[in-house]
C-alpha cells in the first residue's frame, strides 16, 4: 500500500505567496485549463486549476482519477 502513495505525499502543497491574478486572468486560465481537460490532459488542467484555485475543476479532475483507478490522485485533487 505505501508503493502507491505519490512521490509528493498526500499534502496538498501551496506556495507561500499565492498567485497574483486579474479576474481577466483569472478566466482565461480558467477557460484554457477547462479545454486541455476536454482534451485528455488531465495533469496540465489540474496545474491551471490549482493556479486559480478552481475548486469545481479539480473537483472533476479528481472525477477524472478515479475513473482512471488512481484514487490517492483523485483524492489530491478533491
Amino acid at each position: 500500500m505505501l508503493k502507491k502513495l505519490p512521490a509528493g505525499g498526500l499534502l496538498k502543497k501551496t506556495r507561500d505567496t499565492p498567485a497574483t491574478l486579474t479576474q481577466q486572468q483569472r478566466t482565461a486560465l480558467i477557460r484554457k485549463g477547462n479545454e486541455v481537460l476536454n482534451r485528455g490532459d488531465v495533469a496540465l488542467a489540474e496545474r491551471i486549476f490549482r493556479t486559480t484555485q478552481y475548486g469545481a475543476g479539480l473537483s472533476r479532475v479528481g472525477d477524472l482519477y478515479l475513473q482512471q483507478g488512481r484514487p490517492l490522485e483523485a483524492l489530491g485533487a478533491y
